[in-house]
């Protein structure tokens, strides 16, 4: 099943950092995913929130369900595919 990303509405907090082995960089990021669980968030969890849909950290323990968001680290590539060629070629 697909996931979708969401970004950080924070800065990711130098615990979250330390999760994961590779540093942050412009190509790999730690964003955002839905763990598939709505409750209420509780101190210092990632829930998702917003128009725009982000990952929020909840200031201490919230009382309104929230989406639970795990945190992930993604890597960006860039792909090209020839996806049609001109007849006769």
């Amino acid at each position: 099943m697909l996931k979708s990303f969401y970004p950080l509405a924070e800065r990711p907090t130098s615990e979250e950092k330390k999760r994961f082995q590779q540093p942050e960089t412009h190509k790999i990021k730690i964003m955002a995913i839905s763990a598939d669980e709505m409750r209420p968030p509780r101190k210092n969890e990632r829930y998702l929130s917003g128009g725009v849909v982000q990952a929020w950290r909840a200031p201490n323990d919230l009382s309104t369900p929230y989406h639970i968001a795990s945190l992930v680290l993604v890597r960006t590539r860039m792909v090209q595919q020839v996806v049609e060629t001109p007849s006769g070629d």
